[in-house]
């Protein structure tokens, strides 16, 4: 590499370094007792949507984005918690020692035999040579995919050459009044600290997303499983969420805020804890922010939550925990709200917030009624062909492997509640395609990996939780 390239890289790390240090405080402000490494992971994820945030208001000012003004606002961003936790910790001073402790994970089973804790190490470095290998093909890979060029990188280059959102922004090829800019804005933040629109550094900001997916998906999973079944599992999600991290596409985003988002509901059910409440609300709010189907995601297992929560608990907590997951959810997601109401002028619509277009089909197909016996046998023929038949053989498996996790009730029965729905709604989904007349769509592989991979966390907690699984 050359100096310049070089030099380059090394200041976008900066930025995306920065990044986490905005929404850290925030992080620790939330769940103050929480280990260091959850607080970064959620502190990047945060911080990512602060900054998002940051921009859609400071383009409501009728201000051009500028280097000087958004590290400003950023940086009183990350301050702005710090006379919140001197407080807290001032009154945690007061307390008793045992109160102020680091929380421990709660594992289903002991897991301290010499073997397992080798074993442990030696999944870690695994982990770690899988997050490098990363770092080193999304240094490497240039941004080549259709997806990339002609969505993301090319709005995220509009908005910077032109300092800001552009109300012209509908044609481009994908429509920015429909698909929130967060791929885009999140590039373009870089591209403004950095000072150049060099394409080469994209995939940074993938790759620290992807650490932090891994480090709070294994944070959470071992609320549930032993520390080396939860890094098993850990290091198969780096396997198959590989491309994730090397890669500036709107899909790997949705699955880190949305699936992350359940499985933090789910340990927030587990531990009963209001702080994981709030937490799982604004990751499934931030889904919102990344795609349109994301709010109607967030909402269906928010709901979902405070179902499982009310049956199950029965506490006036759960009323309390269900409250801060909404109010998070609706925080995260409120400023795309705001800023399409007053730059575009755009009333709230189903169309627009719950999934466009194929949202449109799957209400008609639901409206309807009545079941076409032949449309719902080609459905079931659809989960299982050759070209989702990888999709379908892990659904049924994660299913039927279920009750294998069911001691632990009820964030068990929330996930298994979370997989049947997901299953539920891509059923519906290939019957509006079919119903409409859309075969091309059904048979796309990449419609069943969109539904699948979204709730990848749940996928591995299910197996996670089995206890002949437990070393």
């Amino acid at each position: 590499m050359s100096g310049s390239v070089v030099g380059s890289w090394a200041l976008a790390m900066l930025v995306v370094g920065w990044t986490a240090i905005v929404g850290f405080g925030w992080a620790t402000l939330i769940r103050p007792r929480s280990r260091l490494i959850e607080r970064l992971a959620v502190g990047y994820l945060l911080g990512l949507a602060l900054i998002v945030a940051t921009m859609l208001g400071w383009q409501l000012s009728g201000q051009r984005y500028a280097r000087a003004p958004l590290f400003v606002i950023s940086a009183l961003i990350a301050c702005a918690p710090i006379v919140p936790l001197l407080i807290l910790r001032r009154k945690q001073q007061g307390a008793h020692p045992e109160s102020t402790t680091s929380p421990e994970p709660l594992p289903s089973s002991a897991d301290q035999s010499p073997c397992s804790v080798a074993l442990s190490r030696l999944l870690k470095v695994a982990i770690g040579i899988v997050v490098v290998v990363n770092l080193a093909v999304a240094t490497y890979q240039p941004t080549l995919r259709w997806d990339e060029l002609s969505h993301h990188m090319l709005a995220a280059k509009i908005f910077f050459h032109e300092g800001g959102v552009t109300r012209e922004s509908g044609m481009l090829t994908q429509d920015v009044r429909t698909y929130p800019p967060f791929v885009p804005l999140s590039r373009t933040w870089l591209y403004e600290l950095t000072g150049s629109d060099d394409p080469s550094p994209n995939h940074l900001v993938s790759w620290a997303m992807f650490a932090s997916f891994l480090a709070l998906f294994h944070t959470r999973l071992r609320d549930f499983a032993s520390a080396t079944t939860s890094l098993l599992f850990t290091l198969i999600a780096s396997l198959l969420m590989f491309w994730g991290g090397t890669e500036s596409l709107i899909d790997f985003p949705l699955i880190t805020y949305g699936g992350l988002g359940v499985l933090t509901a789910a340990s927030a059910l587990k531990r009963r804890d209001v702080q994981l409440s709030l937490v799982a609300g604004l990751l499934l709010g931030v889904a919102g922010l990344v795609r349109p189907d994301g709010l109607s995601f967030g909402l269906m297992n928010l709901g979902l939550f405070g179902v499982v929560a009310f049956l199950t608990i029965r506490q006036w907590k759960t009323a309390t925990m269900m409250i801060v997951a909404i109010a998070g959810l609706v925080i995260a997601f409120s400023p795309w709200v705001i800023f399409k109401s007053m730059f575009w002028g755009a009333a709230p619509s189903r169309d627009t917030y719950l999934g466009g277009g194929f949202g449109e089909m799957v209400f008609a197909a639901i409206a309807r009624g009545s079941i076409d016996l032949d449309t719902l046998i080609r459905v079931v023929s659809f989960v299982f062909p050759e070209y989702n038949q990888t999709y379908g053989y892990v659904l049924l498996l994660a299913i039927l492997l279920i009750p294998l996790g069911l001691p632990d009730r009820p964030p068990s029965l929330y996930i298994s509640a979370a997989l049947l729905m997901n299953a539920a709604v891509y059923v519906t989904a290939l019957y509006a395609f079919l119903l409409a007349g859309r075969t091309d769509l059904a048979l796309r592989e990449e419609t069943a990996v969109r539904f699948g991979t979204r709730l990848l966390p749940c996928w591995c907690s299910p197996l996670g939780q089995a206890r002949w699984l437990m070393t």
